[in-house]
């Protein structure tokens, strides 16, 4: 416990600073709540797409329907 504390700390921390790094890099919000209604991420724009009731019934299937 006393060494595997701090390394997995250190281990978070890390991760936590790449992913960061990684949102920022690509121009995205930081802030989670930008993510809390987030449908999917349109890579061909770099845009984020909300989550809206239209979207869920692109998804479902033609034959439940």
């Amino acid at each position: 416990m006393v060494v595997a504390v701090p390394i997995v700390a250190i281990i978070y921390y890390i991760v936590g600073r790449v992913a960061r790094y990684m949102v920022r890099r690509r121009g995205f919000p930081e802030d989670t709540e930008n993510y809390v209604t987030l449908d999917h991420i349109d890579i061909a724009e770099n845009t984020l797409v909300q989550y809206t009731s239209e979207h869920e019934e692109e998804k479902r299937p033609e034959d439940l329907e």
